[in-house]
């Protein structure tokens, strides 16, 4: 699979660049000489698999015997692969699907250590062995050319390619080969020439000149990342930025207007709304053999951050770990990607990031578009005096399915409905806040439901105003801050600007 040769490709290339560990490297590279070799587009595109089975023989083309080994090495050469590549274990694969008819045992070759250790165990210098090997690799799969071929699936996928330019990239800035970069270049401008529809649409696939179907959140994600891993490989590699990071923001922005609600800030859907051939419109979460879309799309949001310093880039990584948080806290591991999203922005030094790990850090304000809750004030202007309170009431239009925390939630890590004055100074305020409903949602702990108090519906809230001894100053405008959940997450804290205009009396 494309995906598989991809992710693994990328992982060691970047073990490499941790450790210089040059058995990571040689990995690395051979399994992108494959995948270049063998799996790739004249046009610089990549195919989406080869198949397993080869004359309804499940991995024929690839099995190897002690026997054949030695037809094809001679003695010598035959003994050295069948020591270092564990046919002397025995046979280790008998195809699974032929019980009334199987094939003779066979082998599926496999490095039996590192070859450091490899070397150190039969007593001769590692670059000699690896030459040895090389040698050997190179006949194996001159012999294995003369038998019958496995099918390939030659559809080009926009998201597993963003996968593999990604892998490309990676590899080109860690191990110093502008030749990968210059391959997931090539592939990215084949997606972006082929797979682009007509209205600036990004399609799924692409077949023997055609291209097909929308594509899902998970081909913007991918070739998004992609486009961004070639932009920092030029940079790494000391060749001027092109437009792939320009790129990236529009395929970006395509995904938002397409993946999103307003009314669920932060969320990520795999699939376009209304879509006719889907009973549910699903935000799957779970990093399985591929990562889910939107812990990768988590990813690209982070890194448009860190390479252009745009606070909006942040703001929306930030709402959308906060939709991913559940899945999270459930399951750390099955939700692996997010959680190493988390772990990124927690490096992050910015205003409102600590609000991830649950600290009470003052949030941004965001749009109230954005959010799930509508908050109204009457009047368009108040007086604000010393000698008496100037009455402010605030009604808050909570969404069906949602929930705000509660002034005081009473758990750690929420941020309960308050208020405060901004942008000046001479005015405070002050609230007299309902009390709040028990939560008795699944999404909590057993041990904690009726803990957390919550405000669903519609909350009214009484602010007083009044003026202090301080001189005023400013442009004073009062800040409600609630922090929005559904039953499967809470979502960054929304702080909302009430358009009522304060003037000094």
């Amino acid at each position: 699979m494309l995906y598989d040769n991809a992710m693994l490709a990328a992982v060691y290339a970047r073990s490499f660049a941790q450790t210089g560990d040059a058995f990571d490297a040689r990995i690395a590279r051979r399994t992108l000489e494959f995948v270049l070799r063998e799996m790739t587009h004249p046009g610089g595109a990549f195919f989406s698999a080869q198949d397993a089975e080869v004359n309804h023989r499940e991995g024929q083309n690839y099995l190897w015997t002690a026997d054949q080994l030695v037809a094809t090495l001679g003695p010598d050469d035959g003994a050295f692969a069948s020591r270092v590549l564990g046919v002397d274990r025995g046979p280790n694969f008998r195809d699974p699907h032929h019980p009334g008819d199987p094939p003779p045992p066979a082998n599926v070759l496999f490095l039996t250590d590192r070859t450091d250790g490899l070397a150190q165990e039969l007593g001769v210098p590692e670059p000699e062995l690896l030459a040895r090997l090389d040698a050997i690799n190179a006949r194996l799969l001159v012999a294995r050319s003369t038998r019958d071929q496995p099918g390939l699936d030659d559809k080009v996928l926009t998201a597993w390619n963003g996968l593999m330019i990604e892998a490309l990239a990676d590899a080109g800035a860690s191990l110093g080969e502008p030749r990968y970069l210059e391959a997931g270049e090539r592939a990215a401008a084949f997606i972006l020439a082929h797979l682009v529809a007509p209205d600036g649409s990004l399609r799924r696939s692409w077949r023997a000149g055609e291209a097909r179907g929308a594509a899902f959140l998970e081909d913007h994600a991918m070739l998004a990342r992609g486009l961004i891993a070639l932009h920092r490989a030029r940079l790494v590699l000391g060749r001027p930025p092109a437009d792939h990071l320009e790129a990236a923001s529009g395929i970006v922005g395509l995904a938002r207007a397409q993946f999103t609600d307003p009314a669920r800030p932060g969320v990520w859907f795999d699939t376009r709304e209304g879509q006719p051939d889907l009973f549910v419109r699903t935000s799957a979460t779970y990093d399985g053999a591929i990562p889910s879309g939107a812990s990768v799309m988590l990813h690209a949001l982070i890194d448009l951050y860190e390479l252009t310093g745009e606070r909006r880039w942040l703001d929306e990584a930030l709402a959308s770990l906060g939709a991913l948080s559940r899945a999270i806290a459930d399951s750390p591991i099955g939700s692996v990607n997010a959680t190493r999203a988390l772990l990124r922005l927690l490096r992050i030094d910015a205003p409102g990031v600590a609000a991830v790990s649950g600290a009470r850090a003052r949030p941004e304000v965001v749009r109230v578009e954005d959010s799930p809750v509508t908050v109204f004030a009457p009047g368009e202007r108040l007086t604000v005096t010393m000698d008496a309170d100037a009455p402010l009431p605030v009604e808050l239009r909570i969404a069906p399915g949602f929930h705000i925390a509660a002034s005081d939630p009473g758990i750690e890590g929420l941020a309960g409905l308050s208020v405060r004055v901004e942008g000046g100074k001479g005015v405070e305020v002050r609230a007299a806040f309902p009390p709040g409903t028990p939560y008795e949602g699944e999404a909590l702990p057993e041990e904690e439901r009726g803990r957390l108090l919550v405000y669903t519906g519609s909350v009214r809230v009484e602010l007083l105003l009044r003026r202090t001894p301080e001189p005023w100053s400013g442009r004073p405008i009062v800040v409600i801050t609630f922090q929005p959940c559904d039953e499967s997450a809470c979502f960054q804290p929304i702080s909302v600007e009430l358009d009522v205009a304060l003037d000094p009396g």
